[in-house]
């Protein structure tokens, strides 16, 4: 199987990458370049199609309207082929995983030549775990891996708590203005409420003066009103003409009042109805059912006669069918005459009589507001005739100034019986009057000082404390969430691998007092408060911590001194199963791989016990004896997105001479790396001409 060509064309950084292969093939480019993309269409490729392809031939596929990606391989028999994953390793950003359906097949991936042991003991400890690793050939080698990536953990703790001090003072100041502001704003809210108490006097007084003026407007009109006539020469005139408008504003009143008992008739037949069709329609529905009930009892009754019928005598069958029939007789002409016919026909009589009074009534109330509104318009053209006529008068000048004075108060004063009405609950003026000296009495017996400036300079002093307070609290959640986003990760990966429990084991001389310290910390990390609380605002335990990671580092490469001298080669390998993390570690032994699931507590699992499809994630780097296990008779295909960025140089030289001997065993290598010009100078003196690099970032290579 060979990778041959990759076009890719996307709206992404990945505009038009067209990549031909070698035996090792570099994608180089900085972050965000499209690097994993690219290892993401290689898998899809080689892991997901799904039909195998003739030779040369090649599949694409669409991923928007202008972007295309296509990839070109040798012929190969079936991916899924079992066979043919064990040569097949996909790594990705810091992984190794082969692509695999469960843990079982995973295990089986490496060489046949390889042996790969899986030993079941839940829990060894002590002397005996002692001598299962010894006998395993890993011994302290195994305890230098877990060691060592603890160590690392260790100082990434140490590192985050240091940078994080600094900042624990400024959140201890920034809670300390929110205090402050808290008690000025309850201050503030204290002020306002006895200026709130102090404004519901005042409204009296509003209240008191809008009484007043509607009472002047009615007296301004009346008075208009009793002086009208006033404006004419001819007194019998004007006499007429406040007599017209009097009978016309009245009969206006009325035919208002009619409409308003037309609409209200008119609801509640509306009303009548609904309920009489709820009512029939239910009892039509129980009146069939009985019905029905009566007709089946008849008709079985006459089956049972027929049936007994060649039988002499007064029979039990004979008995029981004239029962069942009388019964079903009864039913029938129970419900058909008693219910339907009678009952319900005179209840049906009786609720008709009814409607037909709401429609007799309402008629007549139809026709009289027909008659009230023809005497209205009759009314209004004999007083626009009247008008016509004074305004031809010699009082024309004075009625119109009059006139229009009073039009003027009338305007005003139908807005303010509106407000009025809803302020005092009633309009009429003698209701009115007797409210406004209530009220006149109730102000001359409280003293009323009160400002509205003062209101309002506390409510904007109120506003500009409440906004300050959400500022400064966004801040100080903000840094809060900066504080747990440094320490929270670490948390995770040294509770993981069995800290602070793993403290006890290889450091027996730490004090039962830091442990419960460290307890407490990883009780609570899953709570951002509980640890800012703890760990930011107490610098005394954030100092404790510090120290004692400081001092278990130290300890920790004391240990793993004493572990170095090991002949065995071994790494780590992670997975993550349930939330929790486990450690593989294999070792060589005679030219062979046992492999060992191990966690933290250096407690052993079966694999039953790691679940399926688990993902494997290698720790440390493969070296030049555990590529000689892998290697087997077929080619295969290794591909690595980034894998130098967790090692240092040497570790990184190192994983180019296991990927050397793959290429010379026939394997196909597609790897991709940061911009490292020390690292591609190594890879091109193993591979030479043998080597193709597509730079993302600038093509120079």
């Amino acid at each position: 199987m060979r990778i041959n060509r990759l076009l890719i064309r996307e709206s992404g950084p990945l505009r038009n990458v067209d990549i031909y292969f070698k035996p090792v093939t570099l994608i180089i480019g900085d972050n965000d370049r499209g690097k994993t993309t690219i290892i993401n269409w290689l898998g899809h490729g080689l892991f997901e199609k799904p039909h195998p392809l003739p030779n040369g031939e090649t599949w694409s596929d669409n991923i928007g309207t202008d972007s295309l990606v296509q990839m070109q391989v040798s012929r190969f028999d079936n991916i899924y082929d079992p066979r043919r994953l064990k040569n097949l390793l996909f790594v990705r950003e810091g992984e190794l995983s082969p692509k695999q359906h469960n843990p079982e097949q995973a295990l089986k991936f490496w060489d046949n030549e390889v042996r790969a042991l899986i030993y079941g003991q839940d829990d060894i400890s002590g002397q005996l775990q002692h001598n299962f690793l010894k006998a395993m050939g890993v011994g302290r080698s195994g305890k230098h891996a877990w060691l060592n990536a603890f160590h690392d953990k260790l100082l990434r703790f140490k590192d985050a708590l240091e940078d994080i001090l600094p900042e624990t003072q400024e959140l201890y100041h920034k809670e300390n203005q929110i205090n402050q502001l808290n008690a000025s704003l309850g201050a503030v809210d204290e002020q306002e409420n006895y200026m709130r108490s102090q404004e519901d006097v005042y409204y009296l007084m509003d209240k008191l003066d809008l009484g007043k003026k509607y009472i002047d407007l009615m007296n301004q009109k009346k008075e208009l009103e009793q002086h009208q006539d006033d404006a004419f020469s001819d007194k019998s005139l004007g006499e007429l003409m406040i007599q017209k408008s009097a009978r016309l504003e009245k009969t206006e009143d009325a035919l208002k009042a009619l409409k308003r008992e037309i609409n209200r008739l008119k609801n509640k037949e509306q009303h009548f109805e609904h309920e009489q069709l709820s009512k029939y329609g239910y009892s039509l529905a129980r009146n069939l059912i009985n019905l029905m009930i009566g007709v089946i009892l008849v008709v079985a009754g006459l089956y049972l006669a027929f049936k007994s019928i060649r039988h002499i005598g007064m029979t039990p069958m004979k008995i029981s069918a004239l029962v069942v029939f009388i019964s079903g007789l009864f039913f029938v002409l129970k419900t058909f005459y008693f219910e339907m016919m009678n009952a319900w026909g005179i209840e049906f009589l009786a609720d008709d009589t009814r409607l037909r009074k709401f429609e007799k009534l309402l008629g007549k109330k139809q026709c009289e507001y027909e008659k009230l509104e023809q005497k209205y318009f009759e009314q209004r053209d004999e007083y626009r005739d009247i008008m016509a006529e004074v305004r031809r008068s010699k009082g024309k000048q004075l009625f119109e100034t009059r006139e229009n004075q009073r039009t003027r108060i009338v305007r005003t004063l139908e807005n303010v019986r509106d407000t009025v009405f809803k302020v005092f609950g009633f309009d009429q003026p003698r209701d009115v009057l007797a409210e406004i000296n209530n009220i006149r009495d109730y102000l001359n017996n409280n003293n009323v000082d009160f400002d509205y400036m003062d209101l309002y300079r506390v409510r904007r002093q109120k506003n500009d404390i409440v906004h300050q307070k959400s500022q400064q609290a966004k801040d100080y959640e903000k840094m809060k969430n900066n504080i747990f986003g440094t320490l929270k990760p670490i948390l995770d990966e040294l509770k993981d691998s069995g800290y602070p429990d793993a403290v006890k084991r290889f450091y027996p001389e730490v004090s039962e007092w830091h442990i419960r310290e460290i307890q407490d910390i990883f009780d609570l990390r899953e709570k951002i408060d509980p640890v800012v609380d703890r760990v930011a605002k107490d610098r005394h335990y954030a100092e404790i911590l510090v120290d004692l990671c400081g001092d278990l580092s130290k300890k920790t490469e004391t240990l793993l001194e004493k572990t170095l001298q090991n002949p065995f080669f071994e790494y780590i390998v992670q997975y993550t199963f349930g939330g929790k993390y486990k450690t593989f570690v294999a070792a060589l032994e005679d030219k062979h791989i046992r492999i060992f699931a191990v966690d933290g507590h250096g407690n052993t699992f079966s694999l039953e016990t790691l679940g399926a499809g688990a993902s494997m994630q290698f720790w440390m780097i493969l070296k030049w004896s555990l590529a000689k296990e892998l290697l087997g008779r077929e080619d295969g295909i290794i591909v690595l997105d980034d894998p130098f960025s967790y090692f240092d140089a040497l570790r990184s030289k190192n994983l180019i001479d296991v990927l050397k001997a793959f290429v010379q065993e026939g394997w196909q290598v597609v790897c991709t790396m940061q911009d490292n010009k020390l690292l591609y100078d190594y890879f091109e003196s193993l591979f030479g001409p043998y080597l193709e690099a597509t730079n993302l970032n600038r093509d120079y290579y």
